[in-house]
């Protein structure tokens, strides 16, 4: 009876904190948001205004997503495990994993823009990688985090 307790009180444990929604931890920087290939978004985010990148989110997807590159200055990100919201002015970018706690509702005022993918990775450190790389080079060295 013991063991059954004991069963029953970790299931509980583990179906409640898979419910549990993740608390998002906050950023804020100059922020890069641009399609690698044709199934990638990534985040590029300059957090200490040195102009290099030092947080890249990285969704992957099934689908295909439109070309797009856009920059912000000074916008504010959250994220947590399943997700990246990034806020500025009235653009709202979301960025979330399918199966996963969606981000919180959208403002009403504000234009969302989401991406739905598979795999959503996040890297921090300095890398090779500019402001000005991620806006218009090749997006490959802004995830080569470490390696100078």
């Amino acid at each position: 009876m013991f063991r059954t307790m004991t069963s029953l009180a970790t299931l509980a444990f583990v179906v409640l904190a898979a419910a549990t929604p993740m608390k998002a931890t906050p950023l804020s920087g100059d922020v890069v948001v641009r399609t690698i290939g044709e199934d990638r978004v990534a985040v590029l985010v300059d957090s200490d205004s040195d102009s290099k990148i030092d947080q890249g989110f990285l969704l992957s997807s099934d689908l295909p997503v439109s070309r797009m590159s856009v920059f912000f200055k000074s916008a504010h990100l959250e994220f947590t495990d399943a997700y990246v919201r990034l806020i500025s002015e009235n653009k709202l970018y979301d960025l979330h994993v399918a199966g996963h706690p969606e981000p919180p509702a959208a403002p009403k005022d504000m234009r969302a823009v989401r991406f739905i993918g598979y795999a959503l990775q996040h890297s921090t450190g300095d890398g090779r990688c500019t402001v000005t790389d991620a806006r218009e080079g090749d997006v490959g060295a802004c995830f080569a985090y470490g390696e100078n």
